[in-house]
Order: C-alpha cells, then structure tokens, then sequence
C-alpha cells in the first residue's frame, strides 16, 4: 500500500507534468501544473481552516502504518491522484478510461489502509481535485486561451 500510496505524491504530480512537457504535449503539462498547484493550494488553505487532526490524534485504538505530521482533512494524495486523473481523462482512448478511477480509488484506499486519514479526508480531497478540475475546464473561453490551457 505504500507504493500505491506514492501515486499521489508530489513526486507523482511533478514527474506527470515532466512526462507530458517530454512527450511534446505542452498545453497537457501546464494545465496539470496549474491544476496540481490550484489544487495543493486549495487543500493547505482547507487543511489550516478546518483544523482536523490525523487518526491516530483524535483515537487511541488506530493502527498507524507510516507515520505522517500535519492536519487530515482534505486528503491531498487524493487530491492530487484526482487531478491528475481528471486532467488526462480526455487524451486517453475511451477504452482505457477504466484505469484513472481504479488508481484514485487504490491510492484512496491506501491512505485508510495506512492509518493516515479518515474517510471523510478522502472525500474531501477527492472533491477539492474534481472541483479544481472543474474550476479549470470551465474557465470563459478568452480566459483559457490568454493562460494557454485551452
């Protein structure tokens, strides 16, 4: 679960960002660059005004796997394994759409496995990167061709 776990690090965004710079898709790289940034940027802001304590913090019988600082709630390796899924939804053949939502589903299981957040965490995250997603396709249209994202 700790390799699982990895594909919403920050590592994961950024080598995501490198990979399609590299693969000549450049409007693809920075639309997940802003994306990943507007979406770690909302999730900090949430985590510091909600204030919600990891598990093993608010219970005494939680297994904890690896050990994590910081505050829950929202879950930024959901919220960055979302964005990067919704981002790459479109440049992928129908067929293989299958597999973005088994791996935001694998690396939110992950993070409970782990002991590292609650399941209202995973929500949390999962809504903060769909709705960064969203805020970004929906963008008017002059708005998104001046950023270079459309």
């Amino acid at each position: 679960m700790v390799v699982i776990t990895m594909l919403g690090t920050t590592w994961m965004a950024l080598a995501s960002v490198v990979v399609a710079f590299v693969a000549k898709f450049y409007r693809l790289a920075w639309r997940l660059a802003l994306s990943i940034c507007g979406g770690y940027a909302v999730a900090l802001i949430a985590k510091h005004v909600v204030g919600r304590e990891r598990p093993f913090q608010l219970f005494t019988d939680v297994h904890q796997r690896v050990a994590e600082t910081g505050m829950g709630f929202p879950s930024g390796h959901a919220t960055v394994s979302t964005i990067i899924a919704l981002t790459l939804l479109p440049y992928l053949p129908r067929k293989w759409w299958w597999i973005l939502p088994v791996i935001v589903l694998l690396v939110c299981l992950s993070r409970l496995y782990l002991g590292v957040h609650l399941p209202l965490d995973i929500i949390g995250g999962v809504a903060v990167g769909t709705g960064t997603v969203a805020f970004i396709r929906i963008l008017p249209q002059n708005l998104r061709v001046l950023l270079r994202i459309d």
